[in-house]
């Protein structure tokens, strides 16, 4: 994204979007983490919550 946007350096908001599609194969979830949604749908729904819960450090 920086790229296409001219840019020489990235910010956070360039990477938050693709946390999910990169990282979610590798998550596994633990069955302690009580859902009804599928393995797969588990690992996005728990990235996308440390992806919006976390801190930017700056």
């Amino acid at each position: 994204m920086a790229f296409l946007e001219g840019r020489t350096f990235c910010t956070p908001e360039d990477f938050k979007p693709l946390a999910v599609p990169v990282f979610a194969h590798r998550v596994v979830v633990n069955g302690g983490y009580a859902s009804t949604l599928k393995k797969s749908e588990q690992a996005d729904q728990v990235l996308r919550e440390i992806v919006e819960n976390v801190a930017v450090p700056v």
